[in-house]
């Protein structure tokens, strides 16, 4: 029975499953994630997702190609971001009032040229999409996503150590001075040692507007959830 409900469901257009968002990002938002894949003698090629509706259920997908081979650096990711927030404002009328961008494979050696290049290029999208009556200025937050990694933690009983439960964050003392970072346990591990990923703040204008507060346990509940 249940599966038949599921079935009514997505013909109507409603979602099967959604997580909710921390409460300082009820409307208007957009989540997006990419990352580029590399393979030997070919182009690098660019994945991209964004979400298109408030319960963020609905996704957009576009692939791109990089400049070549073993390209990190997403030299075309303002189009991308463009093209995203166009379709965006096709289905809900109106542009997302805030932005969250996680970026997945990069390295802390090349957290500037991000900066330079792909921050600066996403910023320069949202010029590019105002009016000469209306400026667009979406609270903007971009977080590099970091898989692998060294550093491994342990939680501690009677019986000794274990694997940290799922959800765990670590955020004080392991974490570096320049940036606002955190490391999360998002999975269950039942055996070996469980591996964290590391979330770094790269880019936050959010504090700068009066209309929205966005707090650091508000990015590590959308991070989890």
């Amino acid at each position: 029975m249940s599966g038949v409900i599921l079935q009514m469901n997505v013909k109507v257009g409603l979602p099967l499953w959604f997580a909710p968002k921390p409460p300082a990002l009820e409307k208007n938002v957009m989540i997006i994630g990419a990352d580029v894949h590399h393979k030997t003698g070919k182009p690098s090629t660019i994945g991209f997702v964004a979400s298109m509706n408030d319960k963020c259920s609905a996704y957009l997908s576009l692939v791109e190609q990089a400049q070549g081979e073993k390209v990190e650096i997403m030299d075309k990711i303002g189009s991308l971001v463009q093209e995203a927030l166009r379709n965006y404002l096709k289905i809900n009328k109106v542009y997302p009032q805030t932005i969250v961008f996680y970026r997945d494979g990069v390295s802390d050696g090349q957290f500037q040229t991000v900066l330079e290049h792909e921050t600066r290029k996403i910023l320069d999208s949202f010029i590019t999409l105002s009016t000469d009556k209306v400026s667009y200025r979406p609270n903007f937050i971009q977080i590099v996503v970091q898989k692998r990694i060294s550093e491994r933690f342990f939680a501690k009983n009677k019986q000794g150590l274990l694997n940290p439960l799922q959800g765990t964050v670590i955020c004080e003392e392991t974490v570096s001075e320049k940036y606002w970072d955190f490391y999360l346990v998002a999975q269950k591990v039942t055996q070996g040692s469980c591996t964290p990923s590391k979330y770094t703040v790269l880019y936050n204008n959010t504090n700068l507007r009066f209309f929205i507060n966005f707090s650091e346990s508000d990015i590590i509940e959308l991070t989890y959830g």
